[in-house]
Protein backbone atom coordinates (compact mmCIF):
# COMPACT_ATOMS: atom_id res chain seq x y z
CA UNK A 1 0.00 0.00 0.00
CA UNK A 2 1.38 3.28 -1.02
CA UNK A 3 1.36 5.69 2.22
CA UNK A 4 2.67 8.72 0.60
CA UNK A 5 -0.11 11.52 -0.61
CA UNK A 6 0.31 14.92 -1.65
CA UNK A 7 -2.96 17.04 -1.02
CA UNK A 8 -3.25 19.75 -3.50
CA UNK A 9 -5.76 22.85 -2.77
CA UNK A 10 -6.47 26.04 -3.73
CA UNK A 11 -5.31 29.11 -1.39
CA UNK A 12 -4.93 28.76 1.83
CA UNK A 13 -6.03 25.95 3.88
CA UNK A 14 -6.95 27.54 7.25
CA UNK A 15 -9.89 29.75 5.46
CA UNK A 16 -13.17 29.22 7.20
CA UNK A 17 -14.93 27.39 5.01
CA UNK A 18 -16.61 23.41 5.11
CA UNK A 19 -14.45 22.74 2.20
CA UNK A 20 -10.92 23.93 3.78
CA UNK A 21 -12.30 22.94 7.32
CA UNK A 22 -12.92 18.70 5.42
CA UNK A 23 -9.43 18.86 3.80
CA UNK A 24 -7.51 19.94 6.95
CA UNK A 25 -9.44 17.21 9.11
CA UNK A 26 -8.78 14.97 6.14
CA UNK A 27 -5.18 15.72 6.36
CA UNK A 28 -4.59 16.02 9.75
CA UNK A 29 -6.50 12.63 10.10
CA UNK A 30 -4.89 10.41 7.45
CA UNK A 31 -0.99 12.04 9.17
CA UNK A 32 -2.25 10.10 12.18
CA UNK A 33 -3.00 6.80 10.60
CA UNK A 34 0.55 6.83 9.31
CA UNK A 35 0.15 8.43 6.18
CA UNK A 36 3.00 10.27 4.70
CA UNK A 37 0.59 13.67 3.94
CA UNK A 38 2.92 16.67 1.62
CA UNK A 39 0.39 19.64 1.20
CA UNK A 40 0.07 21.51 -1.49
CA UNK A 41 -1.48 25.14 -2.36
CA UNK A 42 -1.95 25.91 -6.22
CA UNK A 43 -2.25 29.45 -5.18
CA UNK A 44 -5.27 32.31 -5.33
CA UNK A 45 -7.78 32.71 -8.02
CA UNK A 46 -9.53 29.39 -8.22
CA UNK A 47 -11.81 27.86 -10.22
CA UNK A 48 -10.81 31.18 -12.68
CA UNK A 49 -7.08 31.56 -11.46
CA UNK A 50 -5.10 33.55 -13.84
CA UNK A 51 -2.85 31.91 -16.86
CA UNK A 52 0.56 32.45 -14.72
CA UNK A 53 -1.16 30.87 -11.60
CA UNK A 54 -2.50 28.07 -13.52
CA UNK A 55 0.66 27.40 -15.15
CA UNK A 56 2.41 27.40 -12.20
CA UNK A 57 0.02 24.79 -10.74
CA UNK A 58 0.45 22.48 -13.37
CA UNK A 59 4.43 22.62 -13.05
CA UNK A 60 3.62 21.97 -9.53
CA UNK A 61 1.57 19.30 -9.79
CA UNK A 62 3.80 17.98 -12.77
CA UNK A 63 6.43 17.76 -10.17
CA UNK A 64 4.69 15.53 -7.94
CA UNK A 65 6.76 12.49 -7.46
CA UNK A 66 5.36 9.05 -8.50
CA UNK A 67 5.74 7.08 -6.02
CA UNK A 68 3.04 9.66 -4.28
CA UNK A 69 -0.89 9.24 -4.33
CA UNK A 70 -1.94 12.47 -5.69
CA UNK A 71 -5.42 14.29 -4.54
CA UNK A 72 -6.38 17.59 -5.65
CA UNK A 73 -9.29 19.16 -4.67
CA UNK A 74 -12.19 20.19 -6.64
CA UNK A 75 -12.08 23.62 -6.57
CA UNK A 76 -8.72 24.23 -7.99
CA UNK A 77 -8.94 21.02 -10.32
CA UNK A 78 -11.97 22.29 -12.05
CA UNK A 79 -10.08 25.58 -13.30
CA UNK A 80 -7.97 22.94 -15.39
CA UNK A 81 -10.26 22.59 -18.22
CA UNK A 82 -8.55 20.75 -21.01
CA UNK A 83 -5.31 20.72 -19.31
CA UNK A 84 -5.82 17.90 -17.11
CA UNK A 85 -5.20 15.08 -19.63
CA UNK A 86 -1.76 16.28 -19.96
CA UNK A 87 -1.41 16.04 -16.31
CA UNK A 88 -3.21 12.62 -15.78
CA UNK A 89 -0.86 11.13 -18.23
CA UNK A 90 2.13 12.35 -16.25
CA UNK A 91 0.55 11.41 -12.66
CA UNK A 92 -3.00 10.18 -12.26
CA UNK A 93 -5.03 12.46 -9.62
CA UNK A 94 -7.74 11.97 -7.60
CA UNK A 95 -10.33 13.83 -7.91
CA UNK A 96 -11.75 15.42 -4.04
CA UNK A 97 -15.65 17.25 -5.07
CA UNK A 98 -17.38 19.23 -2.19
CA UNK A 99 -19.83 20.16 -4.94
CA UNK A 100 -19.78 21.02 -8.46
CA UNK A 101 -18.53 24.38 -9.69
CA UNK A 102 -21.94 25.13 -11.72
CA UNK A 103 -24.27 24.32 -9.26
CA UNK A 104 -22.61 27.54 -7.61
CA UNK A 105 -25.36 30.68 -7.02
CA UNK A 106 -25.34 33.68 -8.30
CA UNK A 107 -23.92 32.97 -12.00
CA UNK A 108 -25.25 33.57 -15.01
CA UNK A 109 -26.21 30.91 -17.60
CA UNK A 110 -22.54 31.68 -19.54
CA UNK A 111 -20.39 31.51 -16.26
CA UNK A 112 -21.99 28.22 -15.28
CA UNK A 113 -21.46 27.06 -18.69
CA UNK A 114 -17.96 27.78 -18.82
CA UNK A 115 -17.33 26.39 -14.95
CA UNK A 116 -19.37 23.26 -16.72
CA UNK A 117 -16.85 22.54 -19.53
CA UNK A 118 -13.66 23.22 -17.52
CA UNK A 119 -15.05 21.24 -14.74
CA UNK A 120 -16.04 18.11 -16.97
CA UNK A 121 -12.49 16.94 -18.32
CA UNK A 122 -10.85 17.01 -14.77
CA UNK A 123 -13.32 14.65 -13.90
CA UNK A 124 -12.85 12.43 -17.14
CA UNK A 125 -9.52 12.21 -16.46
CA UNK A 126 -9.13 11.56 -12.79
CA UNK A 127 -8.45 7.97 -11.73
CA UNK A 128 -11.20 8.25 -9.29
CA UNK A 129 -13.58 10.93 -7.51
CA UNK A 130 -14.03 11.23 -3.87
CA UNK A 131 -17.17 13.35 -3.11
CA UNK A 132 -18.99 14.59 0.22
CA UNK A 133 -22.67 12.88 -0.36
CA UNK A 134 -24.39 10.64 -2.47
CA UNK A 135 -26.47 13.72 -3.75
CA UNK A 136 -22.90 14.85 -5.17
CA UNK A 137 -22.55 11.21 -6.63
CA UNK A 138 -25.21 11.14 -8.13
CA UNK A 139 -24.80 14.73 -9.47
CA UNK A 140 -21.72 13.93 -11.28
CA UNK A 141 -23.07 10.29 -12.73
CA UNK A 142 -26.39 12.26 -14.22
CA UNK A 143 -24.92 15.40 -14.98
CA UNK A 144 -20.87 14.93 -15.50
CA UNK A 145 -21.46 11.17 -16.87
CA UNK A 146 -18.95 10.08 -14.39
CA UNK A 147 -19.09 6.10 -14.04
CA UNK A 148 -20.90 5.48 -10.84
CA UNK A 149 -18.03 2.42 -9.62
CA UNK A 150 -15.18 5.29 -10.25
CA UNK A 151 -16.50 7.55 -7.59
CA UNK A 152 -16.65 6.93 -3.64
CA UNK A 153 -18.52 9.19 -0.96
CA UNK A 154 -16.33 10.11 2.11
CA UNK A 155 -18.70 12.07 4.01
CA UNK A 156 -17.43 15.07 6.89
CA UNK A 157 -17.16 14.31 10.39
CA UNK A 158 -17.53 16.76 12.88
CA UNK A 159 -16.43 17.91 16.89
CA UNK A 160 -19.06 16.34 18.80
CA UNK A 161 -19.62 19.08 21.28
CA UNK A 162 -19.54 17.83 25.30
CA UNK A 163 -22.74 15.90 26.66
CA UNK A 164 -23.57 18.49 28.93
CA UNK A 165 -23.89 20.97 26.38
CA UNK A 166 -26.19 18.49 24.38
CA UNK A 167 -28.31 18.14 27.15
CA UNK A 168 -29.63 21.22 27.90
CA UNK A 169 -33.06 22.29 27.71
CA UNK A 170 -34.19 24.54 24.42
CA UNK A 171 -37.57 26.01 25.73
CA UNK A 172 -37.53 29.70 25.78
CA UNK A 173 -39.36 31.81 28.07
CA UNK A 174 -42.09 33.97 26.93
CA UNK A 175 -40.36 36.82 27.36
CA UNK A 176 -37.04 35.88 25.72
CA UNK A 177 -36.51 36.22 21.87
CA UNK A 178 -35.63 32.86 20.17
CA UNK A 179 -31.93 32.96 19.21
CA UNK A 180 -31.64 32.11 15.45
CA UNK A 181 -28.40 31.43 14.53
CA UNK A 182 -27.12 30.74 10.62
CA UNK A 183 -23.38 29.92 9.56
CA UNK A 184 -21.87 30.35 6.10
CA UNK A 185 -19.45 32.50 3.88
CA UNK A 186 -21.90 35.04 2.45
CA UNK A 187 -22.00 34.39 -0.48
CA UNK A 188 -25.20 34.41 -3.11
CA UNK A 189 -25.49 30.07 -2.56
CA UNK A 190 -26.00 30.36 1.08
CA UNK A 191 -29.59 32.35 0.40
CA UNK A 192 -29.60 34.86 3.51
CA UNK A 193 -31.46 37.29 1.12
CA UNK A 194 -34.12 34.83 1.24
CA UNK A 195 -33.71 33.92 5.02
CA UNK A 196 -33.97 37.84 5.80
CA UNK A 197 -36.86 38.18 3.64
CA UNK A 198 -38.90 35.24 5.69
CA UNK A 199 -37.46 36.70 8.83
CA UNK A 200 -39.02 40.01 8.09
CA UNK A 201 -42.37 38.38 7.92
CA UNK A 202 -42.00 37.24 10.90
CA UNK A 203 -40.79 40.98 12.53
CA UNK A 204 -43.97 41.05 15.12
CA UNK A 205 -43.02 37.84 17.09
CA UNK A 206 -40.00 37.74 19.29
CA UNK A 207 -36.35 36.47 17.79
CA UNK A 208 -32.73 37.83 17.27
CA UNK A 209 -30.81 36.31 14.32
CA UNK A 210 -26.37 35.94 14.70
CA UNK A 211 -24.87 35.05 11.05
CA UNK A 212 -21.33 33.69 11.92
CA UNK A 213 -19.54 33.39 8.13
CA UNK A 214 -16.62 35.10 6.11
CA UNK A 215 -17.80 38.75 4.63
CA UNK A 216 -14.98 38.93 2.34
CA UNK A 217 -15.93 36.36 0.24
CA UNK A 218 -18.02 38.02 -1.96
CA UNK A 219 -17.98 41.35 -0.92
CA UNK A 220 -20.73 42.84 -3.35
CA UNK A 221 -23.04 40.20 -1.38
CA UNK A 222 -21.67 41.23 1.85
CA UNK A 223 -23.06 44.91 0.66
CA UNK A 224 -26.08 43.89 -0.28
CA UNK A 225 -27.10 41.62 2.80
CA UNK A 226 -26.15 44.27 5.25
CA UNK A 227 -28.26 47.25 2.57
CA UNK A 228 -31.32 44.67 2.99
CA UNK A 229 -31.06 44.21 6.67
CA UNK A 230 -31.28 48.16 6.85
CA UNK A 231 -34.19 48.19 4.33
CA UNK A 232 -35.62 45.93 6.35
CA UNK A 233 -35.49 47.44 9.53
CA UNK A 234 -33.31 44.50 11.33
CA UNK A 235 -30.50 46.87 12.42
CA UNK A 236 -31.26 45.77 15.85
CA UNK A 237 -31.96 41.90 15.74
CA UNK A 238 -29.69 40.93 13.08
CA UNK A 239 -25.93 40.65 14.22
CA UNK A 240 -23.53 39.99 11.28
CA UNK A 241 -20.20 38.37 13.75
CA UNK A 242 -18.11 37.72 10.45
CA UNK A 243 -15.81 34.72 10.56
CA UNK A 244 -15.40 33.42 14.46
CA UNK A 245 -12.35 30.93 16.12
CA UNK A 246 -13.62 27.30 16.58
CA UNK A 247 -14.57 28.88 20.54
CA UNK A 248 -15.96 31.70 20.04
CA UNK A 249 -18.58 29.57 17.48
CA UNK A 250 -18.86 26.55 19.74
CA UNK A 251 -20.05 29.51 22.32
CA UNK A 252 -23.01 30.60 19.38
CA UNK A 253 -24.05 27.20 19.18
CA UNK A 254 -24.85 27.07 22.61
CA UNK A 255 -26.92 30.17 23.00
CA UNK A 256 -28.85 28.94 20.43
CA UNK A 257 -32.49 27.73 20.28
CA UNK A 258 -32.58 27.28 16.09
CA UNK A 259 -29.93 26.66 13.20
CA UNK A 260 -31.71 28.71 10.18
CA UNK A 261 -29.77 28.30 6.37
CA UNK A 262 -31.59 29.12 3.56
CA UNK A 263 -29.32 27.63 1.35
CA UNK A 264 -29.90 27.14 -2.45
CA UNK A 265 -27.54 24.23 -2.65
CA UNK A 266 -25.07 21.93 -0.35
CA UNK A 267 -22.86 19.65 -1.67
CA UNK A 268 -23.68 17.97 1.79
CA UNK A 269 -24.35 21.13 4.70
CA UNK A 270 -21.24 20.62 7.48
CA UNK A 271 -23.53 23.58 9.16
CA UNK A 272 -26.08 21.96 9.15
CA UNK A 273 -24.72 18.23 10.59
CA UNK A 274 -22.77 20.50 13.27
CA UNK A 275 -25.95 22.23 14.21
CA UNK A 276 -27.79 19.07 14.71
CA UNK A 277 -25.11 18.00 16.73
CA UNK A 278 -25.38 20.71 19.07
CA UNK A 279 -29.10 19.43 19.62
CA UNK A 280 -30.76 22.60 17.44
CA UNK A 281 -33.45 22.39 15.55
CA UNK A 282 -32.75 23.39 11.96
CA UNK A 283 -34.96 25.02 9.51
CA UNK A 284 -33.13 25.23 6.20
CA UNK A 285 -33.83 23.90 2.70
CA UNK A 286 -34.34 20.51 0.23
CA UNK A 287 -31.14 22.24 -2.16
CA UNK A 288 -28.62 19.63 -2.72
CA UNK A 289 -27.62 17.44 -0.13
CA UNK A 290 -29.10 18.70 2.76
CA UNK A 291 -32.37 16.15 2.40
CA UNK A 292 -30.02 13.95 3.34
CA UNK A 293 -27.94 15.55 6.04
CA UNK A 294 -31.05 16.90 7.66
CA UNK A 295 -33.04 14.20 8.80
CA UNK A 296 -37.30 14.98 8.75
CA UNK A 297 -38.15 14.60 12.67
CA UNK A 298 -35.18 17.20 13.40
CA UNK A 299 -36.16 20.21 11.37
CA UNK A 300 -38.00 21.78 8.45
CA UNK A 301 -36.80 21.64 5.08
CA UNK A 302 -38.37 24.00 2.51
CA UNK A 303 -37.97 24.71 -1.18
CA UNK A 304 -35.27 26.91 -2.18
CA UNK A 305 -35.86 30.59 -2.89
CA UNK A 306 -39.20 30.76 -1.41
CA UNK A 307 -39.44 33.11 1.92
CA UNK A 308 -43.39 32.91 1.79
CA UNK A 309 -42.54 28.98 2.96
CA UNK A 310 -39.28 29.97 5.04
CA UNK A 311 -41.20 31.88 7.31
CA UNK A 312 -44.22 29.77 7.61
CA UNK A 313 -41.91 27.40 8.68
CA UNK A 314 -40.05 29.71 10.99
CA UNK A 315 -43.89 30.63 12.62
CA UNK A 316 -44.02 27.22 13.67
CA UNK A 317 -41.04 27.14 15.94
CA UNK A 318 -41.47 30.81 17.01
CA UNK A 319 -45.35 29.68 18.18
CA UNK A 320 -44.45 26.20 18.90
CA UNK A 321 -42.31 25.19 21.70
CA UNK A 322 -43.56 21.59 22.49
CA UNK A 323 -42.66 20.56 18.71
CA UNK A 324 -39.46 22.60 19.02
CA UNK A 325 -38.62 20.75 22.11
CA UNK A 326 -39.17 17.06 20.32
CA UNK A 327 -37.48 18.25 16.74
CA UNK A 328 -34.52 20.04 19.80
CA UNK A 329 -34.66 16.01 21.27
CA UNK A 330 -34.36 14.20 17.69
CA UNK A 331 -31.55 17.10 16.83
CA UNK A 332 -29.84 15.29 19.90
CA UNK A 333 -30.01 11.93 19.16
CA UNK A 334 -29.43 11.73 15.58
CA UNK A 335 -26.11 13.80 16.12
CA UNK A 336 -24.72 11.55 18.64
CA UNK A 337 -25.00 9.14 15.28
CA UNK A 338 -22.74 11.53 13.02
CA UNK A 339 -19.51 10.95 11.92
CA UNK A 340 -16.10 12.12 14.02
CA UNK A 341 -13.86 13.41 11.99
CA UNK A 342 -11.73 10.37 12.94
CA UNK A 343 -14.49 8.23 11.04
CA UNK A 344 -13.94 10.18 8.08
CA UNK A 345 -10.36 10.05 8.31
CA UNK A 346 -10.36 6.35 8.71
CA UNK A 347 -12.91 5.80 5.39
CA UNK A 348 -10.71 7.97 3.37
CA UNK A 349 -7.65 5.74 3.92
CA UNK A 350 -9.65 3.12 2.75
CA UNK A 351 -10.60 4.77 -0.31
CA UNK A 352 -6.62 5.65 -0.89
CA UNK A 353 -5.69 2.04 0.26
CA UNK A 354 -8.04 0.87 -2.67
CA UNK A 355 -6.35 2.93 -5.46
Amino acid sequence: MATKITFAYPGDIDTLTGGYLYDKHVMLGLQDLGWDVQRLSLGDGFPTPSPNTLDQAINQLMAVGTDQLLLIDGLALGGFGERAEALSKRHPYIALVHHPLAKESGLTAQQAKALFESEKPTLDHASCVVVTSPTTADTLVTEYKVPRQNIHVVIPGLDRPPQRVQSTPSITSKNSPLQFLAVGALVPRKGFDVLLEALHFVANHAWSLTIVGDTSRSPQTTVAIKTQINALGLTSRVMLAGSLSPKALAEQYHRADVFVLASHYEGYGMAYAEALSWGLPVIGTTGGAVTQTVPTETGLLVAPGQPEAFAAALMQVLKDPIKRERMRLAAQRHGQQLPTWADTAQAFSQVLSRV
